[in-house]
């Protein structure tokens, strides 16, 4: 009996689950393995490391949170630690997530960018765990030379298509599932999970694209615009997805 895709809005208490998946999902990327070389080493770190981003993610403003829900009894992913494991022990059993992010400073952009103390405190008490990790070098998966680069580099390309925060529009940040789950539907129903939003507001969408999952957003409708090279062997493409009835923004011609 195959699983059938069910995607709900994340929840706060999904975010042990989603870490998880994170590390997980991203074991065979050139990208990650480049940022954290120890991260099969010291899985614990890489999992702190993760952590950090989830909650980070979940409190910045603008961010929105998709699960993809296997409804299936019997398909439950094996999770490193028990955390996990005692909250994904119900029979929907949560499979891949996605994070999508509202671009743009308009009035609706706003409504989508509303903060808080909470969070920001939330944000800001993050923030000294990735500082105080990094500055004790207490964290042994990530090469922070290297984080450094990937974010200089992500900041002198965001422009290029529309992906800077002036920008109106929404950005799929990060989208993993599981391995064993993965050929079922669940990635593109999270894409259109966020293309729905975009939808609704007449608007387009934005991603950076790995070789391997170049595929799965083709057949979401999204199109390649630019070919990019961080390094020599670590490479993707920039894609774009047009709303029906909306004209196009003026972007770089497809490269090969």
């Amino acid at each position: 009996m195959s699983a059938k895709p069910v995607i709900r809005r994340m929840k706060q208490e999904d975010i042990p689950v989603v870490t998880e998946i994170f590390c997980n999902g991203f074991d065979d990327d050139e990208l990650f393995e480049y940022l954290e070389p120890g991260r099969y080493i010291h899985r614990e770190h890489a999992y702190l490391s993760t952590l950090r981003m989830v909650h980070t993610q979940w409190n910045t403003p603008g961010f929105v949170g998709f699960v993809a829900v296997s409804s299936t009894p019997g398909e439950k992913a094996q999770f490193a630690s028990n955390e996990t494991k005692n909250i994904n022990s119900r029979q929907d059993e949560i499979v891949g997530f996605a994070f999508w992010r509202r671009l743009g400073i308009s009035d609706e952009a706003k409504k989508w960018k509303q903060d808080s103390l909470a969070k920001k405190v939330e944000r800001y008490l993050w923030w000294i765990h990735d500082q105080y990790y990094r500055f004790a070098k207490l964290n042994k998966a990530s090469d922070y030379a290297h984080i450094d680069e990937w974010d200089e580099y992500l900041v002198m390309m965001e422009g290029d298509i529309g992906q800077s925060d002036n920008d109106e529009g929404w950005y799929l940040d990060v989208l993993a599932v599981q391995k064993e789950c993965r050929g079922k539907g669940f990635g593109g129903s999270l894409v259109e999970a966020g293309l729905d939003l975009a939808r609704e507001e007449g608007l387009g969408a934005t991603l950076d694209s790995s070789h391997k999952a170049r595929g799965c957003y083709e057949r979401c409708g999204f199109e390649v615009v630019q070919r990019r090279e961080f390094r020599i062997g670590i490479q993707g493409w920039a894609m774009q997805w047009i709303a029906p009835d909306v004209a196009q923004i003026t972007t770089p011609q497809a490269k090969s």
